[in-house]
């Protein structure tokens, strides 16, 4: 029988949101580039290839473990993992639509996210995110009824977040199924749907197995985890995941139009007032994607260069 999964990558080291074509969006921008801006990426170019590689691996791994019947839609939860989205639309191109965004920002749950610690969303709050969540691909009949699969990941510190994001879709589909009996309807989520969670700290992933399993009807959750460093064995070949950190507050540290995020925050009391679908980013933080789309294009750092110059000399 096929169960929720809760995969977790430990951490060693301390936008816009929705269906975007990044690689579209990065054949425009190409053909934008000045002279100069060009001349800038050739030189920083064996700086941020150590940086972007061990995400284009994470990303490739999580593809080749998820989605080898391409049958899977991917999904990051808020900003944190949000980097990994572009790089998997570069390795899977023909079916770049299988990589979205959700945006999310906040929760309402206490550490780990085992009980409310702050009031929840309002009725009329919920109405306004489940219609995002339908326009992302995310309404109950699509789950329970469509033919794919769901992976949801997130960069989890505590858990709030990830609890409180998933709570909106297990509700939601639990109330539009109401005449259904709701063991069934849990029984398919299990079939369905895959949470992979980058975990920070150990003390995390045991306190999540207890909350995600204790908030659920059925408490039949499969919990699997790798080692928390790198000299302990781990299952299942798992890519190091801590490198990816360092290119996120490299990211951040580029593209200042939200302060100390990627994208814009998208708590609960904004669902009345923003739209994350026209959430757009900025022109240094699309040069940043442009280096791993071409990191995944030409591989070779030669070829690069070769691209590099042929550029300038348009």
């Amino acid at each position: 029988m096929k169960i929720f999964k809760i995969i977790c990558f430990f951490l060693t080291a301390s936008s816009a949101f929705g269906m975007i074509d990044y690689h579209k969006l990065m054949q425009s921008f190409e053909k934008k580039l000045t002279f100069h801006t060009v001349h800038n990426l050739k030189k920083i170019d064996p700086l941020l290839h150590r940086r972007i590689q061990p995400t284009v691996v994470l990303a490739n791994y999580l593809i080749e473990k998820y989605n080898k019947d391409k049958n899977c839609i991917f999904y990051s939860i808020g900003g944190s993992p949000a980097l990994i989205i572009p790089c998997c639309q570069f390795l899977d191109q023909k079916n770049w639509s299988n990589y979205r965004h959700a945006a999310f920002s906040g929760g309402w749950y206490d550490l780990y996210g085992q009980s409310r610690y702050t009031e929840g969303p309002t009725e009329e709050e919920k109405l306004f995110f489940r219609d995002y969540l339908n326009k992302i691909g995310l309404h109950p009949k699509n789950i329970i009824e469509g033919k794919e699969r769901f992976l949801f990941f997130d960069l989890m510190v505590s858990g709030q977040g990830t609890r409180s994001f998933l709570s909106m879709i297990f509700e939601w589909t639990i109330e539009f199924y109401s005449s259904t009996d709701p063991g069934k309807i849990f029984k398919i989520l299990k079939d369905k749907i895959a949470i992979v969670s980058f975990l920070e700290f150990f003390n995390t992933a045991l306190a999540l197995k207890k909350s995600f399993t204790e908030s659920l009807p059925r408490k039949d959750f499969m919990f699997e985890q790798c080692a928390p460093t790198e000299e302990e064995e781990k299952p299942y070949n798992l890519p190091p995941v801590a490198p990816y950190l360092d290119f996120l507050k490299l990211s951040v540290s580029i593209s200042k139009s939200y302060g100390s995020r990627l994208v814009p925050s998208f708590k609960k009391d904004q669902w009345k007032y923003e739209n994350p679908l026209l959430f757009s980013l900025d022109k240094k933080m699309q040069t940043l994607l442009y280096q791993c789309y071409l990191e995944i294009r030409f591989p070779d750092r030669e070829t690069r260069l070769h691209h590099f110059r042929k550029l300038e000399q348009q």
